[in-house]
Parts: structure tokens; sequence; C-alpha cells
């Protein structure tokens, strides 16, 4: 049964209660941009799609506590209130994690100094190339990572890694980027 333009939330949550999924696309489509306004607002801007997301699960999740005679929306940015303030809860938890373990960590080297007209070549090159290699390039060449580091971030194999190190510096020095020097520079030993 298809829900009438003319229902209020209410009654399609009525519905989608009685297990009449249409409903709640209804539902969705109409209050999705209520609530990621309402949750932009309250996170300070910050990307709402998961909020938002997460919201209308826990809607399916609590379908059967609601009652008809509440006010639909209001209950709606009721639960996406509270799951902001996990979210927010969560992220400050991990932070205060990660910023103490950071305090106990050895000052990391500094990146290898580039000077102007290498970092003006290599700014030219890394347009030339999409995200994932722009992120190889600029760990292997500049940072200095080896292949098995730059694995362990990106989580492709080491043997991968060198194929697209070996690729990537072929087209790059076959380009007129004046990038010979630097990819010519030897890796760094693994720590």
């Amino acid at each position: 049964m298809a829900p009438d333009i003319g229902d209020h939330l209410e009654q399609m949550m009525e519905r989608y209660q009685s297990g009449d999924a249409a409903a709640f696309e209804e539902i969705y489509r109409r209050t999705v941009g209520s609530l990621q306004a309402y949750l932009r607002r309250w996170t300070g801007g910050a990307p709402v799609d998961d909020l938002a997301q997460e919201t209308y699960l826990q809607v399916i999740r609590a379908r059967r506590a609601y009652r008809p005679e509440v006010p639909f929306l209001p209950w709606l940015l009721a639960i996406a209130r509270h799951v902001a303030l996990r979210a927010r809860r969560t992220h400050a938890r991990r932070w205060g994690r990660e910023v103490a373990m950071a305090a106990h960590l050895p000052a990391a080297a500094a990146s290898p100094p580039i000077d102007a007209a290498s970092r003006v070549d290599l700014e030219r090159a890394l347009a030339g190339l999409d995200q994932e290699h722009q992120e190889i390039v600029w760990m292997a060449w500049v940072e200095g990572f080896t292949p098995k580091e730059i694995a362990s971030v990106t989580g492709a194999t080491t043997g991968a890694v060198k194929v697209r190190l070996h690729r990537l510096a072929k087209r790059l020095r076959g380009g007129s980027c004046g990038l010979a020097p630097m990819l010519d520079r030897p890796a760094r030993q693994p720590r």
C-alpha cells in the first residue's frame, strides 16, 4: 500500500509499525532534509550522513516503541540528538586516547627538505595522478617510506607497492617534470 501524499508522519509511522515498508521509505524521503539540517546545526557543520543513517537505524530498531500520539518529527530529532551525543562522546574518548599515546611517542624526524623547484615539479607531477598514486609517491619520495611501510599504511601487499612504485617512477621520469633526481634517490632502509 503506497503512502498517500496527505498522510501525516504519525500515520505513516503507524503503517510502518504494521509492516508497510513503503511507509518507511516515504518517512525517510520527507524527513531526511530536516534531519540532516538539524544534525548539521547541532554538530557545528560536521559531516552528517553517517549520523543520519545511524538515526534511521535507531528508528527502525525502536519502531515498536513509537506511540502515534507523540509527534513524529520531534521523536526523530530526539533520537538524532542522542546519536550525535554518542558520536561526540566516542570521538572525545578516541581523541583523548590518541593524544595520550602521542605524548609517549618520540619526536618524528622531519621530512627530507625539498627545494622550491623540486616542490613545484612534484606538485605538477602529483596533479596528474589519482589520489592513491599521489599518496604512494608522497610516502616514497618525500617521506622516504619503504615499500613495506607504504604497504602497511595503504593495506596493499609489499609486492604491489613495489610494482606501483616502479611504474610510477617510469611514468614520472618520462614526463617533463624534472623529478629524476628525486626518483633516483635510494629508499631508506627499514627501521
